[in-house]
């Protein structure tokens, strides 16, 4: 489970912004739905974050991506650089690095992972766990300092640690416990909507149950889809090819195969025939379904199977799917039968009424600066106490309580679009 995330000096994020799991202290509102039990207290189920256009939404979910590649797919030799995306509004500022901290359980292990990073080498990283409510560094790097505290087991390995990769990655090859649990972590728990691994896209529907309820999910969601299968095809690849992606994908040594397995999903749906009888099934590949039906069989693959509870993030949730499915969805996620956690970012500002305790709702503001801040309802000091439950968040921001709103002068757009210039 996702505990917090943390991150500065990148794309608008020019100070550390912060994104909190955590409940707000002493916020019982909806606790025995919208929430889960961990071992440094109650975590949120979901967040939503809301904003104008612009404000830093879609930049803070690429951040935790950002992070999430710079673990998944190590350099592979000292020339490579690392992904680094400073903020670039700020003149004269020298070129700081990027820093990221995250805080998560895993396998009832409380860990905290901070790195810190430039165009091409990194300067911090640390590993924390706690052990009976005593924090222990399990490993720490300063590349200012030329200096590794790590394992008496890892010490050999300290030598032989690139500049540019980190060292997280080389304990992990060692089999080191607590890097391999947080390898794990963020391979088999953190999910991004459409990035999804190819065994919880499609390995899900091996199962007779878990497809029958893929199936029933969508037909309550208003999509008559009789069966969904999988099909294995082979792609061959020229040699062009291969070498384009060995370079974009160095570690990846089954794209040097001539020929690739390639699965996928097909939707089937009822043929009739004009009196109305079926008359067979056509299937449709997943890829020409229309954007509303493939995110909602992405989100069933995402939320159906609760035997191992997954993080999963999704950017503009909203996009393609009718408010009354957004709301009811929503409301599954915070059911208490899931046990997943779910950040999304929305511009649908009726699901900020979706019964939503005020700690799940976060907002995205862009200063004058281009620097852009995310805060929760929670830090209003009128919020947390307010208990009713027909409290109206949506016209309260819309009124501009709580800031984070758009500047839009739509009679000066209309005299640039169809005036003249001088006017």
């Amino acid at each position: 489970m996702l505990i917090d995330f943390s991150v500065k000096n990148y794309k608008c994020f020019k100070d550390w912004n912060t994104l909190s799991m955590e409940t707000g202290e002493r916020l019982r509102k909806f606790a025995a739905s919208n929430t889960l039990t961990s071992r440094t207290g109650k975590l949120l189920k979901n967040v939503i974050l809301f904003g104008p256009n612009g404000s830093g939404k879609t930049n803070f979910m690429q951040a935790i991506y950002s992070l999430f590649r710079l673990i998944k797919s190590p350099t592979s030799d000292l020339s490579e650089e690392l992904p680094y995306v400073p903020n670039a509004l700020c003149a004269g500022c020298p070129e700081d690095p990027t820093s990221y901290r995250i805080t998560f359980e895993m396998k009832g292990v409380i860990y905290c992972y901070e790195l810190e990073h430039d165009r091409n080498q990194i300067l911090f990283e640390k590993l924390t766990y706690w052990k009976n409510q005593t924090e222990v560094v399990h490993f720490e790097r300063n590349s200012d300092q030329n200096q590794f505290d790590v394992p008496e087991s890892l010490k050999d390995m300290t030598k032989r640690t690139r500049a540019n990769r980190l060292f997280l990655s080389v304990a992990q090859d060692l089999n080191d416990f607590h890097s391999s649990n947080v390898m794990s972590w963020f391979n088999d728990v953190l999910l991004f909507y459409n990035v999804l691994p190819k065994q919880q896209r499609f390995g899900l529907l091996s199962d007779p149950m878990m497809k029958e309820k893929m199936l029933k999910f969508l037909n309550y969601c208003g999509i008559d889809v009789v069966d969904l299968v999988v099909r294995t095809r082979e792609i061959n690849t020229d040699e062009t090819f291969r070498k384009a992606m060995q370079l974009l994908i160095p570690n990846e040594s089954s794209l040097l195969r001539e020929s690739i397995e390639m699965e996928e999903l097909f939707i089937l749906y009822n043929r009739y025939h004009q009196s109305g009888e079926v008359a067979g099934t056509a299937e449709i590949p997943f890829e020409n379904e229309s954007s509303g039906t493939r995110k909602l069989i992405m989100i069933g693959f995402m939320l159906i199977s609760q035997e191992h509870p997954r993080v999963m993030l999704m950017d503009e949730f909203d996009i393609a799917l009718h408010l009354e499915l957004s709301k009811a969805l929503v409301k599954v996620i915070n059911s208490p039968e899931n046990k997943n956690q779910m950040i999304m970012s929305s511009h649908t500002l009726e699901l900020m009424d979706c019964d939503l305790r005020v700690d799940q709702i976060y907002l995205m503001e862009k200063d004058f600066k281009g620097s852009s801040s995310v805060y929760s309802l929670f830090d209003f000091e009128d919020l947390p106490s307010v208990a009713r439950s027909d409290i109206k968040f949506a016209k309260r921001y819309i009124n501009g309580q709580f800031g984070a709103m758009p500047t839009i002068e739509s009679d000066e757009i209309s005299k640039v679009l169809f005036g003249g210039v001088d006017e």
